[in-house]
């Protein structure tokens, strides 16, 4: 299931990340899912306090910049928003991100417009081999008229070793400035891609 707008894909990520598969019918399930995380419930555990969130942020009316066609390529991520992992770090230079070993749960969503069709993936470059595969759209008339959000869905992962990731995207067309998101112009940041691990143990 995917939100069509960044907050729709902040509340799936809330909901999914307390365990909770989203049911349109049910509007209580936001409650029922910060309750359960609170209380140390669903795949949050002893460690839900141990967060990583980065995000892909850019000033008011500024375009999330020109996607490359045709293959995985990096998404920026260029702003820390919070990191209580320890012996974790984050390089918004190169994009990527490095975590200890562990357990982790990660989710994310990344906005495309002008594209055709995309998907998104979360990689690593070193350390352990993981490759997530996430979200992804298509759109018949060949164009994300309006900004949009695909979600990388809650994902598990085990880590042996101190390993680095990439965001990552693939898509059809590429070339505009806001095929990595369009932007709103509603006086206040823009914001493209955001990816939350949280440290299971």
């Amino acid at each position: 299931m995917q939100g069509s707008t960044p907050v729709d894909c902040e509340v799936l990520n809330v909901i999914q990340g307390a365990g909770i598969w989203p049911d349109c019918e049910d509007k209580t399930q936001l409650l029922q899912a910060i309750n359960t995380l609170i209380s140390g419930g669903g795949s949050g555990g002893g460690n839900q306090d141990q967060f990583l969130h980065m995000r892909h942020i850019a000033n008011d009316g500024v375009g999330g910049g020109v996607a490359v066609a045709g293959s995985r390529q990096t998404r920026t991520l260029n702003s820390n928003m919070l990191n209580t992992i320890p012996g974790s770090m984050f390089d918004p230079v190169a994009n990527t991100f490095s975590l200890p070993a562990g357990r982790y749960i990660v989710d994310g969503w990344q906005t495309f417009a002008y594209v055709a069709k995309a998907r998104i993936y979360l990689e690593s470059t070193e350390g352990d081999a993981v490759s997530l595969i996430g979200g992804a759209a298509v759109y018949h008339n060949e164009s994300l008229y309006a900004s949009s959000c695909i979600p990388l869905g809650s994902q598990v992962i085990t880590l042996s070793q101190p390993t680095t990731f990439e965001f990552r995207y693939r898509v059809a067309l590429g070339g505009d400035a806001t095929n990595q998101g369009y932007p709103m112009s509603f006086g206040e940041q823009e914001v493209y891609a955001d990816l939350v691990v949280r440290k299971l143990a």
